[in-house]
């Protein structure tokens, strides 16, 4: 069970992060989301280096910002260079408190900081209350004279502790200075001291180790056995292979003495087996393959034993060596192994920092990744790094924060920002990504105009079925295609593949779009009652309403204010009636046309629930979604 959860990261002057950055890290899974050189591996590296699984820890010269460094080194002053901030969860809790007392101990977050210069990190842990602490002790042991208790109580030294110990001569008030000694064990004040104890104590035995993996730990086709004992594991390929023989619970030194090779086949053998079969829950490009192990020692050097490890393919009846696969499959089975040895250890709590997981896989491979990643979320805090759609969860942006390369350094944001396009992209692809995953496979789709349309659909079915409501069923993909105008287009592509579809679309009377759909309908390619209007569930926007018809105009107003600060906020009393739908009520009031996309996103990353809207909307939407529903039903 954890103990203690991340909740927050500030870097500053670390390789290109210049200037302080800081981000929230959700308790599940965290995606920083940036083009190549952006600094999102710098971030992972800085906060693995905060408290590592192997020892590596923060050089001036490697790590601080290279065109500052020289200046950095003749200054006497020290720069912190990360700030994390963790949630001590309830069980922790209560052994602090069983051990210091119930009122003593009032924080539920720590901070830990490290600076380039200081040996240890510095923690900062609030509200502890030393009276409140003599108070509980003093209970445990009922004792009765006030002047003892009154001295401890102005007791601000080690040494004061001492000299009461002389004054004190009775068995129970003995035990009790006896029992205190180690929660004032440094000398210095009680607060100070109580603190330090319970760092020392409960704070760092239970804080999270990082465990950062890139594609450079991907596990060789021949492991030299005596190499990687000589080398001690220092390369990380070699230290992939070392926790493979851990795992398999193979001693080296035995192996490279001695020639009992039929039980190192087997211990080979369970582990293969073991990992191909957890691989395969995921891996589902080809199920169709076998990890194998075997040890072999070359006639020129039978003292030098070699691991090989080749994958069978069960269908074609071959071996090939690890390295002639994938590097997509290389990848995700050397996780596995680095991640299973991790898992045995008991000990320790982990966060894992995946840097681009997945980057050689297929897009379909990318999606069984993203579900691999989810599962490990449920018992581990996750953050990765991407620039692939596909590595992204478009129900789930909340968890992205963005990477931007800038002329004074990373920047790391959490909010939707369009200064670069190249950033932003792999979020609006993610949105729409379907197209290219679904299209063909999909059995049932649902046609609509862009990403926003995709966006509102997604988060009140969402939020329906949170609140035991009808929301779209699990089976419909949406598919966005870019405008009323190409609609006619994909209907067309889609009818070719024998697919079950349906249009829910923005409506403009007389368009050019709306008469291509109608011949579609004249010419059999989708039947009439399968093309739906926005009109016909929304309140407001009459006979052209638009999905954000579909809302109240004041949550539709609170979801613009917030998103767009360039505009002072407007009222509902503030908009022409004379215009019917939201979007153009707005444009006519800020004189101005605006990106509709903005406020979908905001709603994504809002996390609200059923609450945050009326039941007259929440009524639309769910009614909107019974009849897109019955057009599906078998």
């Amino acid at each position: 069970m954890e103990m203690i959860k991340l909740k927050n990261v500030t870097i500053n002057k670390y390789k290109s992060i210049g200037t302080e950055q800081s981000f929230k890290v959700e308790p599940d899974v965290t995606v920083l989301v940036g083009k190549n050189e952006s600094g999102k591996t710098a971030i992972l590296e800085a906060i693995s280096k905060s408290n590592p699984y192997q020892n590596d820890q923060f050089e001036i010269l490697q790590d601080y910002p290279r065109k500052e460094v020289k200046k950095f080194e003749r200054r006497q002053d020290d720069a912190r260079v990360i700030q994390c901030t963790y949630v001590l969860q309830d069980k922790l809790i209560k052994h602090i408190k069983e051990d210091i007392g119930p009122q003593t101990f009032a924080t539920t977050e720590i901070t830990c900081s490290l600076s380039y210069r200081a040996v240890h990190g510095n923690y900062e842990v609030f509200d502890i209350s030393v009276s409140d602490f003599f108070d509980y002790k003093f209970g445990q042991h009922s004792f009765e004279d006030e002047a003892f208790k009154t001295q401890i109580r102005n007791a601000v030294s080690q040494q004061d502790f001492d000299k009461l110990r002389g004054e004190y001569q009775s068995e129970n008030q003995q035990e009790f200075l006896d029992r205190i000694e180690n929660y004032f064990a440094n000398g210095q004040n009680p607060e100070t001291s109580l603190r330090e104890y319970v760092v020392s104590k409960w704070i760092e035995p239970h804080l999270p180790k990082f465990l950062y993996y890139d594609e450079y730990y991907l596990l060789p086709s021949d492991i030299d056995i005596r190499q990687m004992q000589n080398n001690n594991a220092d390369r990380k390929e070699l230290k992939t292979s070392k926790a493979l023989f851990e795992l398999a619970d193979i001693n080296i030194e035995e192996l490279l003495k001695g020639d009992n090779y039929e039980a190192y086949k087997a211990e080979l053998e369970a582990t293969g087996n073991e990992i191909t079969e957890t691989l395969f829950e995921y891996w589902k490009t080809n199920t169709n393959l076998h990890v194998q192990f075997d040890i072999e020692r070359p006639p020129s050097n039978v003292n030098n034993p070699i691991l090989k490890i080749r994958v069978y393919n069960t269908k074609y009846r071959i071996t090939l060596s690890l390295g002639s696969r994938s590097r997509g499959f290389n990848w995700f089975f050397s996780f596995l192994v680095w991640f299973s040895k991790i898992q045995e250890d008991k000990k320790n709590q982990y966060i894992l920092l995946l840097d681009e997981p997945g980057l050689n896989l297929h897009a379909s491979a990318q999606s069984d990744l993203l579900r691999f990643i989810e599962d490990l979320a449920k018992d581990y805090q996750v953050i990765y790094t991407t620039h692939s759609p596909f590595m992204i969860d478009s129900d789930k942006l909340h968890q992205v924060r963005t990477v931007l390369e800038t002329e004074d350094g990373t920047r790391i944001s959490e909010s939707l920002d369009e200064d670069d396009k190249d950033t932003l992209f792999p979020l609006q692809a993610a949105l729409g990504y379907n197209i290219a995953q679904n299209l063909f496979i999909g059995q049932n789709n649902l046609v609509v105009e862009g990403i926003s349309d995709i966006i509102y659909l997604r988060v009140m079915s969402s939020i329906l079925k949170d609140a035991g409501r009808t929301g779209l069923q699990s089976d419909i993909v949406v598919v966005p295609v870019g405008g009323f105008g190409k609609v006619a287009t994909f209907v067309s592509l889609l009818h070719g593949n024998e697919l079950n579809m349906a249009c829910l679309l923005d409506r403009v009377a007389g368009s050019g779009g709306e008469q291509e759909v109608n011949k579609l309908i004249k010419k059999k390619l989708i039947k009439a009652g399968n093309v739906m209007y926005f009109n016909s569930f929304a309140a407001n926007g009459g006979k052209n309403a638009d999905v954000e018809d579909m809302f109240a105009k004041s949550e539709y107003l609170s979801l613009f204010n917030e998103t767009f600060d360039d505009h002072e906020d407007i009222t509902v009393d503030q908009l022409d009636v004379h215009e019917k739908r939201i979007v153009k009520q707005i444009q006519k009031h800020i004189k101005d046309d605006f990106n509709h996309y903005r406020p979908a996103y905001t709603l994504s990353t809002k996390g609200v629930d059923a609450t945050f809207f009326s039941e007259d909307t929440l009524n639309r939407f769910e009614k909107m979604f019974e009849e897109i529903n019955k057009l599906f039903k078998k």
